[in-house]
Protein backbone atom coordinates (compact mmCIF):
# COMPACT_ATOMS: atom_id res chain seq x y z
CA UNK A 1 0.00 0.00 0.00
CA UNK A 2 2.85 2.40 0.75
CA UNK A 3 4.23 1.77 -2.75
CA UNK A 4 0.97 3.07 -4.23
CA UNK A 5 1.29 6.27 -2.21
CA UNK A 6 4.92 6.70 -3.20
CA UNK A 7 4.15 6.20 -6.90
CA UNK A 8 1.20 8.58 -6.72
CA UNK A 9 3.30 11.20 -4.96
CA UNK A 10 6.08 10.77 -7.51
CA UNK A 11 3.65 11.31 -10.37
CA UNK A 12 2.17 14.41 -8.75
CA UNK A 13 5.64 15.73 -7.93
CA UNK A 14 6.70 15.24 -11.54
CA UNK A 15 3.65 17.10 -12.79
CA UNK A 16 4.27 19.97 -10.37
CA UNK A 17 7.91 20.13 -11.45
CA UNK A 18 6.88 20.15 -15.09
CA UNK A 19 4.44 23.04 -14.68
CA UNK A 20 6.66 25.09 -12.35
CA UNK A 21 9.75 24.72 -14.51
CA UNK A 22 11.65 23.05 -11.67
CA UNK A 23 13.71 19.91 -12.03
CA UNK A 24 11.22 17.16 -12.85
CA UNK A 25 13.52 14.45 -11.49
CA UNK A 26 14.04 16.22 -8.18
CA UNK A 27 10.34 16.92 -7.75
CA UNK A 28 9.50 13.30 -8.62
CA UNK A 29 11.82 12.00 -5.90
CA UNK A 30 10.60 14.63 -3.43
CA UNK A 31 6.95 13.79 -4.16
CA UNK A 32 7.53 10.07 -3.69
CA UNK A 33 9.35 10.51 -0.39
CA UNK A 34 6.80 13.02 0.87
CA UNK A 35 3.86 10.76 0.01
CA UNK A 36 5.44 7.74 1.72
CA UNK A 37 6.25 9.80 4.82
CA UNK A 38 2.74 11.24 4.87
CA UNK A 39 1.20 7.79 4.71
CA UNK A 40 3.42 6.55 7.51
CA UNK A 41 2.54 9.59 9.64
CA UNK A 42 -1.19 9.15 9.00
CA UNK A 43 -1.08 5.49 10.01
CA UNK A 44 1.01 6.22 13.09
CA UNK A 45 -1.28 8.97 14.37
CA UNK A 46 -4.68 7.69 13.27
CA UNK A 47 -4.17 3.90 13.29
CA UNK A 48 -7.23 3.41 15.50
CA UNK A 49 -9.50 5.04 12.91
CA UNK A 50 -8.13 3.27 9.82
Amino acid sequence: MMIKWAVGGAILGGIVGLFNGDSVAAMTVFGGVLAAALRKWILRNFWMYV
